[in-house]
């Protein structure tokens, strides 16, 4: 249970983290991913290596 009589620092310190995680979220949620395979689709050492994109 979270109580009101905790360290002022404390809650500043929780308020900046949340508000840091807060816009971090919105600016992924901006990025447009739809395109970009998930990360159980790479495999390492079978990239193109011709140039082909």
């Amino acid at each position: 249970m979270i109580t009101s009589d905790s360290d002022p620092g404390h809650d500043a310190a929780v308020a900046a983290t949340a508000l840091h995680i807060r816009n971090v979220i919105g600016t992924l949620r901006e990025l447009d991913l739809g395109t970009t395979a998930p990360a159980a689709a790479y495999h390492p050492g079978e990239e193109r290596t011709d140039g082909t994109v």
